[in-house]
């Protein structure tokens, strides 16, 4: 049977919800029956390698110090060996605050592979966290490090297409327009990498990355700084700032200035067939081969091709 577009989009749905919750059940945060709960130094303990984030909440690390100075560490973050050390699997924020209260945390030691660590990084920070344009374009290019095509990436971050290659835009930008934004991570979302990225890529080669970059790191100091009040702001400033160059045409001779065609008739057999018209540049020959006989117009293609050939 086939699907309407309606079937088709709530399929689409439940799949998406299906596979988001699939990475969630995955991060297993709960202590299993067989597991124990550790206490281990924090300093033994070392951050996620797939972490992607840049940024991570102040006020969410003073919270949970409270907490901790208040019930103690109620959830245990989750580990992985390594060598003599660990590797956080997840539980960031709780680690750094079990950093700065005194130096203990409560962990459970799991086996995991590499890229269930990245799978599992990236569904804790959207559960979690609210994570900008520019970290998830990073989580892409830690996957991708992992040799994982673009497909394989869609399906192991639960990206949409569109999204994949928004985000992917930020892979175009010059080094110091990166450099901003990874001080600055709000500054510009996926939709604007999209459109800065086109001027960038335009397939007349009007702009060039030394302007581009001028211009942009320009258009988002102005916004961090308030001048320029919204992205879509910003965008239209670059556009306005990223002005084409216009050269100066080359000289060349004039153009011969064709002469008015004129149109003579041709006769066969005292009958009207056809007309000849010229002008200074132009040659045109129109017959109505209804009025030639029909033994001529071979002759006259015979005749015509030995003309050109002459």
């Amino acid at each position: 049977m086939t699907m309407n577009l309606k079937d088709k989009l709530t399929a689409k749905s439940a799949d998406l919800i299906g596979r988001i919750a699939e990475v969630s059940s995955n991060l297993h945060e709960e202590p299993k029956q067989w597991e124990k709960i550790h206490t281990l130094d924090c300093s033994r303990i070392l951050p996620n390698p797939y972490q992607y984030r840049l940024y991570f909440s102040e006020e969410k690390i003073e919270e949970l110090m409270e907490a901790f100075d208040k019930d103690g560490q109620l959830q245990p973050i989750g580990v992985r060996r390594v060598g003599d050390n660990y590797q956080i699997i997840f539980g960031e924020h709780r680690w750094r605050a079990a950093t700065r209260r005194n130096g203990k945390v409560l962990a459970i030691i799991r086996e995991v592979t590499d890229e269930q660590m990245a799978s599992m990084c990236f569904g804790e920070n959207k559960q979690r966290s609210n994570p900008s344009a520019y970290e998830d374009y990073r989580a892409i290019v830690i996957q991708r490090q992992m040799g994982k095509t673009p497909k394989e990436i869609m399906a192991s971050l639960q990206l949409r297409n569109q999204d994949y290659y928004k985000l992917d835009a930020f892979s175009k930008f010059p080094e110091p327009v990166i450099q901003y934004i990874e001080k600055n991570l709000t500054v510009i979302g996926k939709t604007e990498a999209e459109a800065l990225s086109q001027f960038l890529t335009d397939d007349k080669g009007r702009y060039d990355s030394g302007k581009f970059t001028e211009v942009v790191l320009d258009a988002m100091d102005r916004f961090v700084h308030g001048n320029i009040k919204t992205r879509k702001q910003l965008i239209s400033y670059v556009e306005a700032n990223l002005k084409i160059k216009t050269e100066k045409p080359a000289r060349t001779s004039p153009k011969r200035v064709d002469l008015e065609p004129k149109s003579e008739p041709v006769s066969f057999e005292g009958k009207p067939v056809g007309t000849l018209t010229h002008s200074s540049t132009t040659l045109t020959l129109s017959l109505n081969k209804e009025e030639l006989p029909q033994d001529k117009i071979q002759e006259f293609h015979d005749f015509v091709e030995k003309f050109l050939k002459s």
